[in-house]
């Protein structure tokens, strides 16, 4: 049976201070991305579960003009149209907004680092049955390579598998990490190595395979090994909130980049079809922040610096634990083992 923890504490004025200074400015970013994907893509029909096959689906959410649905077996949340795989890809690999949007912000860099990439490597140590001798760790979809500067500075040989090229750079500039770019299957075609460790921080829920991800994994892992899933839940405070706001939707359940939600019973089956154990989840997310973020947006007024917003975001971690606790926060973490 696996153990569940609660909560984490975050500032998020440090983690999102580009963002919160002006929210309609990143929205419009967030919709000119959209429009260079549509400039390059284009859509197909996805008619079953990423995770069980099933066809059977009913009604979810529209949002910006994509339709989820809800899997009637696995409960699974995705996307009846999405982008070509090779879309995605190119997109991933080339887009500067992208990366500069989602990570590469010299401001927030060190505490993203610090307060959210180590608290998950530490998570990871705390959960294991004893540190492994080869001590190898694979980040997938490793970002700006925070989480791989952690686990190498911790003394572990990480490798981080990366597609943009900007992010990449920002790496190497920010964290001297030498990223590899290259896609999972890519790299398992070409490399002999075995893991210890092998993570995936936000990165399921925007492949068109998660189950072939979850098979490469378990190939490359050692016979004790581990992996490290985050994903957006789709069961979520974040979720209902942007159901009813879809046109001012700029994380979470945003379909350009989170072509699938994951519930918790979702990804105990894609876990359990590919050779997985859970271990433990970890439940925290930025739910308390989703919704400020949409009350401001909604206000014809500036909100910052009143009342409100001095108390909502003194009391955010508190206000976010409640939603912790009910796992209705928008992001699930699972450390799961190898079987």
């Amino acid at each position: 049976m696996a153990r569940h923890i609660f909560g984490k504490e975050l500032d998020v004025t440090k983690l999102k201070s580009n963002v919160l200074s002006d929210l309609n400015k990143h929205i419009g970013k967030i919709h000119f991305m959209m429009d260079e994907l549509k400039n390059i893509g284009k859509i197909v029909t996805q008619p079953k579960c990423f995770i069980c096959n099933s066809t059977k689906s009913s009604h979810f959410s529209n949002v910006y003009g994509f339709e989820y649905v809800e899997c009637s077996d696995c409960s699974h949340v995705y996307t009846q149209t999405r982008y070509r795989d090779e879309d995605i890809i190119e997109f991933y690999t080339e887009n500067a907004t992208y990366s500069q949007v989602t990570y590469a912000n010299k401001e927030t860099c060190n505490y993203r680092r610090d307060c959210v990439a180590k608290p998950k490597f530490d998570f990871v140590i705390d959960n294991i049955s004893g540190i492994p001798s080869t001590k190898k760790w694979l980040d997938v979809g490793c970002g700006i390579g925070d989480l791989v500067s952690v686990a190498n500075d911790s003394g572990w040989d990480c490798t981080g598998l990366e597609l943009s090229r900007h992010s990449i750079a920002f790496s190497k500039e920010i964290f001297n990490q030498n990223l590899v770019q290259s896609t999972l299957e890519d790299h398992a075609a070409k490399s002999n190595d075995r893991y210890d460790i092998i993570s995936f921080i936000g990165v399921l829920e925007h492949v068109i395979n998660p189950i072939k991800h979850l098979e490469i994994t378990h190939e490359l892992l050692g016979q004790d090994g581990y992996v490290l899933i985050q994903v957006p839940n789709a069961l979520s405070m974040s979720t209902f909130t942007q159901d009813i706001f879809p046109n001012t939707v700029f994380r979470h359940m945003s379909p350009v980049e989170h072509i699938m939600l994951f519930s918790q019973t979702s990804l105990e089956k894609a876990l359990t079809l590919t050779g997985f154990e859970p271990v433990v989840y970890w439940w925290h997310g930025l739910d308390s922040y989703e919704i400020l973020n949409q009350i401001t947006l909604l206000s014809k007024e500036e909100i910052h610096n009143t009342k409100f917003n001095n108390a909502w975001m003194k009391l955010m971690s508190e206000i976010q634990l409640v939603f912790d606790n009910n796992k209705l926060s928008d992001r699930i973490l699972c450390l799961a083992k190898k079987i």
